[in-house]
């Protein structure tokens, strides 16, 4: 007896493949270091970024605050995000 997928079930396979969240990374255009609070439903982490470095991968659905500074965001999904100016935002 041969075992076939049925479309329903190729269909729900497609779906939830191509609903994956991709964690963000994140740039750091400036020519200083910054301290940020990086924290998601597991854990709360501390990272230093460095002068013009890049940090892959992130978070995902997670709350980005940059110590001693007004600025933070909360994201979900969004795969860029950058510090210009000592401001977190998305790049478009």
């Amino acid at each position: 007896m041969k075992n076939y997928m049925t479309p329903a079930l190729f269909a729900a396979a497609f779906i939830s493949v191509g609903t994956v969240a991709h964690a963000a990374d994140l740039k750091n255009m400036d020519a200083v270091s910054y301290t940020l609070y990086v924290e998601t439903e597991e854990a709360t982490k501390t990272v230093v970024i460095g002068p013009n470095e890049t940090i892959k991968d992130i978070c995902v659905d997670c709350y980005i605050a940059i110590e001693d500074n007004d600025s933070d965001i909360s994201i979900a999904t969004e795969p860029k995000l950058v510090i210009k100016n000592g401001q977190l935002v998305i790049e478009e």
